[in-house]
């Protein structure tokens, strides 16, 4: 499993799985390549949850659509693929969620599960780089601005049915994420962009 916007051109984690890619096509292994869009877990990582009635999505991702899809989601197209895997040998799989969606909208989907005032608010990416470095993270602070730049040029929006072709099930919809994992919406998430990790950077 890879990543959608593998490609030869780019300077950072891209380009390493586009090489692991071509390195598995070369031997005689029956490989299939599982290139998902951008995980839901986004939306928990970087949750901040201002009050009891009040929640912010606060990342450098504009106003670009994609289609959020669980790891439970790729793990069922994984197993599905296990079981007969010689049909897939050497294809390509772009992976998408239930529906496309720019954050504003993931928002409200989020307000509307959790019955609470949610707003997506859009910063910077080197806002996000200098919190995460600030941290002590400065290589996975790296990774993620790399991933937003090709999120903000289009590497991860599209969208098909693969998940459901391939697995038999329908994709989790962002509604049905947050119904599952309640609990972790009542505190800030791990990569949270607060008003005092911003001000520190």
């Amino acid at each position: 499993m890879s990543q959608i916007g593998v490609r030869p051109d780019t300077t950072h984690i891209g380009l390493q799985h586009w090489i692991v890619e071509r390195m598995f096509d070369r031997t005689p292994l029956v490989v299939t390549h599982l290139r998902p869009t951008l995980f839901m877990n986004w939306v928990e990582n970087f949750w901040i949850r201002i009050s009891a009635d009040k929640g912010i999505l606060r990342l450098p991702l504009g106003s670009v659509r994609h289609a959020p899809i669980t790891m439970e989601d790729v793990a069922r197209v994984i197993e599905a693929i296990l079981l007969n895997p010689e049909p897939h040998d050497r294809e390509i799989y772009e992976l998408f969620g239930a529906q496309e969606l720019d954050w504003y909208a993931i928002a409200a989907k989020v307000q509307a599960e959790l019955g609470i005032e949610v707003r997506y608010e859009p910063i910077e990416i080197w806002t996000m780089l200098a919190a995460l470095t600030a941290l002590g993270r400065p290589d996975r602070a790296h990774h993620l601005a790399m991933v937003s730049q090709d999120y903000r040029d289009g590497f991860y929006s599209g969208f098909n049915n693969m998940v459901e072709q391939l697995s038999g099930f329908k994709p989790t919809t962002v509604e049905e994420y947050v119904a599952a994992n309640r609990d972790a919406f009542d505190t800030n998430g791990e990569l949270a962009m607060t008003d005092v990790r911003l001000n520190a950077a």
